[in-house]
């Protein structure tokens, strides 16, 4: 029996061989996937460990800047409850 002009042997290892080269081309895309999805999950992880460091800064920042107010308001009404105490003591 002849396929495609070729003997009944030749014709099934044709074929045997276009379905190697689609398993080929199937591990190929797949391994491509790995490596697209290693390469996105490293570069997320770069932006996130370079967002770090301006994070923690700016935290820092923040909580200096509030510790300072805190500490400015408390101070800037001490000498005014201090007059105040003396005031109703009546010294």
């Amino acid at each position: 029996m002849k396929k495609c002009g070729l003997p009944a042997g030749k014709a099934e290892k044709r074929h045997g061989s276009f379905d190697r080269a689609d398993f080929i081309l199937a591990a190929l895309f797949l391994w491509m996937i790995f490596f697209l999805a290693a390469l996105a999950v490293s570069e997320i992880a770069f932006k996130i460990a370079s967002f770090l460091p301006v994070f923690f800064a700016r935290r820092k920042e923040a909580s200096s800047l509030e510790t300072i107010r805190l500490f400015t308001f408390s101070f800037l009404f001490e000498p005014l409850r201090a007059l105040f105490a003396v005031f109703v003591i009546g010294i």
